[in-house]
């Protein structure tokens, strides 16, 4: 991604131009394989809606019942579903189990939030190296304050639980969060 265009930089020395007239080049990104195997990339910046490509073609995701297309800025995989950042908010909203449309769920962490902000950024943090059900939801404000979920399910109260809200140093940019 560059300007305001995303290239094919598949052959080497003959770039091909896949979108174009974009607001920014800015993306965070994803890979994601649902259930039956298809392998997606999925991108956020911000600016523009959302798109995915599935080593085909590149499309514009069908979200519905969440913010504008345009204000998602940041993206994670979490127990196998898609997770967004609003920006300038302090909500997060969750797409359900191997989606990659659909409708989105919100899920608001403002009232944890002492420091005031926004949401920033978002991630995972494993606690025994791999990837499994113990893995913890990380959420980040823009002031530094972390929170963190444990579970499977957050749609369940009885699968998903808070760990804590802890104080880091302020982040410097979106990609602050490395799973």
């Amino acid at each position: 991604a560059t300007g305001t265009q995303i290239w094919d930089v598949t052959n080497q020395g003959t770039p091909v131009l896949v979108l174009g007239s974009l607001g920014s080049a800015r993306w965070q990104y994803i890979n994601f394989t649902p259930s039956g195997g298809l392998n997606y990339l999925y991108a956020v910046n911000g600016t523009d809606a959302p798109v995915h490509y599935n080593g085909t073609s590149w499309v514009n995701p069908s979200l519905t019942g969440g913010p504008s297309v345009g204000t998602l800025i940041n993206i994670s995989v979490w127990k196998r579903r898609i997770w967004f950042v609003e920006s300038g908010s302090t909500s997060a909203w969750y797409l359900g189990t191997d989606a990659i449309a659909g409708a989105l769920t919100e899920f608001d962490i403002g009232a944890l939030l002492k420091k005031g902000g926004f949401l920033n950024a978002i991630g995972t943090l494993t606690v025994d190296g791999g990837n499994g059900p113990d893995d913890l939801l990380v959420l980040m404000s823009s002031r530094g304050e972390t929170v963190i979920y444990k579970g499977t399910d957050p749609t369940n109260a009885n699968a998903f639980a808070l760990v804590g809200v802890f104080a880091l140093p302020p982040p410097i940019g979106r990609r602050c969060v490395i799973d």
